[in-house]
């Protein structure tokens, strides 16, 4: 039993070792093309500016920047998955089914015992124009 503890605590710390290195690089390599997009931006910058003005330079750069982003938060709308639903639960027991029906009850009670005091609105009465 001990040698296995010992083999699982030894590969424990590998794989800790491993997801600490891994998550250091992805941070370094965030930070420096974060750094790499700035640079970028300011040589933009530097170009638009010395062609229509400081101004200008800004109005054109922001609006390439919204106009980036509005893109981006439409494609991250575009594709939306549904989780497959779950299958039924396998009852191993009739008590068990009881159970689950228990709480089921007490969570519709539940429900309905938070809406009650709620205005639920209703129709518009009907008008008589005889």
């Amino acid at each position: 039993m001990q040698r296995w503890l010992q083999a699982l605590e030894q590969r424990l710390l590998f794989y800790g070792k491993r997801a600490g290195v891994k998550l250091f690089a992805g941070f370094l390599a965030a930070l420096l093309v974060g750094l790499g997009i700035g640079f970028v931006v300011y040589g933009l910058w530097q170009v638009v500016a010395a062609e229509w003005g400081p101004v200008a330079g800004a109005l054109v750069l922001g609006a390439v920047f919204i106009v980036l982003g509005a893109v981006v938060l439409w494609a991250g709308t575009l594709h939306r998955r549904t989780p497959p639903p779950l299958p039924p639960p396998a009852f191993s027991s009739p008590q068990s089914a009881s159970i689950v029906a228990l709480v089921e009850a007490f969570l519709l009670g539940l429900s309905a015992g938070k809406n009650r005091g709620r205005k639920q609105k209703s129709p518009p009465p009907e008008r008589d124009d005889s």
